[in-house]
């Protein structure tokens, strides 16, 4: 920081402008860093929600495969049934 703030006072900016532009851009690095945060932690949670919604999905098509099964199996019987 001092070899920073050095060179802001070697090319003619006093002390008090240096030391405030160096703070802010701590700032700006704890802001960036708080950002990168939460999008990772908003990454990680809609990555959930997509697992979610494919587990579901995946219900949904082994309800409807089960119920389309019995259908046929129904539907044979009842030919069995005619037919005999």
């Amino acid at each position: 920081m001092r070899g920073i703030q050095t060179r802001f006072q070697l090319h003619g900016l006093d002390a008090s402008f240096s030391h405030q532009a160096l703070h802010q851009g701590e700032q700006f690095g704890s802001d960036s860093l708080a950002g990168e945060l939460r999008l990772k932690q908003r990454g990680s949670e809609l990555k959930d929600t997509a697992a979610g919604w494919a587990d579901k999905g995946r219900e949904a098509m082994g309800r409807q495969k089960e119920n389309l099964n019995d259908a046929m199996e129904a539907g044979k019987q009842a030919y069995r049934d005619a037919v005999s």
